[in-house]
């Protein structure tokens, strides 16, 4: 009996860590264009502290059943509503067919991250993310 309370108390901790870890880094919607939704692509953003470096990455899903190639423009909305658009004038990046793609600490990707200081604001400053001009095209 102490075994089994032993493993069901450590199956609880375990699940407990495992909520917790998620919810320090929450994916946000990115707006695509009136929602995070377009044409079956869904666009989300969430800030992270990645080694001292403040930063935001991106995440696409893709629903449909073809693989897409996917442009926009970042645009960093601050706190006190500065519109302060990015520098590369078209980001992009394919997703393969119903699957995503998602910018991490772990391995970069400059077109899924955007560092908050090339904008010369911080976690403080920043309010939200918008993919401005966001369309794709179908990879066949």
């Amino acid at each position: 009996m102490k075994i089994k309370n032993a493993i069901l108390f450590a199956a609880f901790i375990f699940m407990f860590g495992y909520s917790k870890g998620q919810s320090n880094a929450k994916w946000k919607p990115l707006w695509l264009s009136t929602t995070n939704m377009f044409k079956g692509v869904e666009g989300f953003y969430q800030y992270v502290s990645c080694n001292g470096t403040d930063m935001v990455y991106l995440k696409f899903v893709n629903h449909n059943n073809y693989s897409i190639k996917a442009g926009w423009k970042d645009l960093v909305i601050t706190n006190d509503e500065q519109k302060l658009y990015g520098k590369i004038a078209h980001d992009s990046v394919t997703v393969a067919p119903n699957g995503e793609v998602a910018g991490n600490c772990a391995v970069p990707n400059p077109q899924l991250e955007i560092k908050l200081s090339d904008y010369g604001i911080n976690e403080a400053n920043f309010k939200s993310l918008f993919a401005t001009n966001f369309d794709f095209v179908i990879i066949h």
